[in-house]
């Protein structure tokens, strides 16, 4: 249970795996565990459809602030985040606001290949949020 990741160096791509009850300590413990790798600075697609958040808005807040102090030194990237459930999808968009300054390349998915796609886009491509916007016009 918890988090596992495996790096790709080459691509500069974490692929991360999330299973069980997941605390904001788990969180920090995979960044830190990242940052220690060397691979905080990679892309990372974050597969938490086996997982369930036990984090409160408190904590969100809180991992945001830590994430704002981590991103100051390993600089800014793309994080998917794959969840199944509707509450974790809840948390993770709250997140996902929170630090919208602070961590721009994070998004929540529900979907696998969204996730992927969006993923691999150039950081200059256009998000799943724009577009949507150019399917509405």
């Amino acid at each position: 249970m918890g988090m596992t990741f495996t790096v790709e160096p080459g691509r500069r791509l974490v692929f991360t795996v999330a299973d069980g009850p997941l605390r904001v300590a788990d969180f920090a413990a995979h960044v830190q565990a990242l940052a220690d790798a060397g691979a905080l600075g990679h892309s990372q697609l974050i597969d938490a459809r086996s997982a369930s958040l036990d984090i409160t808005t408190n904590e969100n807040r809180n991992f945001a602030e830590l994430m704002r102090r981590m991103r100051a030194v390993h600089g800014s990237t793309r994080t998917s985040f794959v969840v199944s459930r509707d509450l974790d999808y809840g948390l993770a968009r709250m997140y996902e606001g929170m630090s919208a300054d602070i961590d721009p390349g994070f998004r929540v998915f529900r979907d696998l290949t969204e996730a992927r796609q969006w993923i691999f886009e150039p950081l200059g491509g256009a998000t799943q949020d724009d577009r949507a916007g150019q399917e509405r016009s």
